[in-house]
């Protein structure tokens, strides 16, 4: 969508257009995604650096995890949420719903467990 001089990127999970971010067509180097790459995944008050955050769409409809929320979104609106309460469960998902292989990914239980103790769960 256009929005003067700039452009908004949206989605649309129940029929309501919902707007993710704007942009506009200012050319950007190779220097400016690096800092900003660089800020956000290492940054200590980052969202990517303190949560657990994952999305994978898939021609159904599309997989979220929030921390300890997992959530799939199915193309006609409807919405399925289910609380993860252990670290194990939290595996199952980034395994079979995100196709990520946990397996040789160091510390990872210490992690989600310390995520696990601190997360509220979204509504």
């Amino acid at each position: 969508m256009r929005k003067g001089e700039a452009f908004s990127l949206q989605t649309r999970p129940r029929n309501d257009w919902q707007e993710l971010y704007v942009f506009d067509l200012t050319r950007c180097v190779l220097q400016d995604y690096e800092v900003f790459n660089w800020y956000t995944s290492t940054h200590p008050s980052s969202f990517f650096v303190n949560d657990l955050v994952a999305a994978r769409p898939v021609e159904t409809g599309r997989h979220a995890l929030y921390n300890r929320q997992y959530s799939f979104y199915h193309l006609d609106g409807r919405t399925e949420k289910k609380q993860l309460n252990s670290v194990g469960q939290v595996r199952e998902v980034l395994e079979n719903e995100f196709a990520i292989n946990t397996s040789d990914i160091p510390k990872l239980d210490s992690r989600l467990s310390e995520i696990l103790g601190r997360a509220v769960v979204a509504s």
